[in-house]
């Protein structure tokens, strides 16, 4: 589906280009932590249930 998409000879946002790939990675303490991970600068360990992946 995504090699569909890509296909279509539009460009997408970054935005809409997560909503299709399925989330986005937190970048920061914060976000990491609504998302439920755990925060190991400058990176953050999600668990494999989180709503951001």
């Amino acid at each position: 589906m995504l090699k569909s998409i890509s296909n279509l000879g539009i460009k997408l946002s970054k935005k809409e280009q997560r909503q299709i790939t399925g989330g986005f990675w937190p970048r920061t303490a914060q976000a990491c932590a609504l998302c439920g991970g755990e925060w190991e600068a400058p990176l953050c360990a999600l668990p494999y249930n989180s709503p951001c992946i």
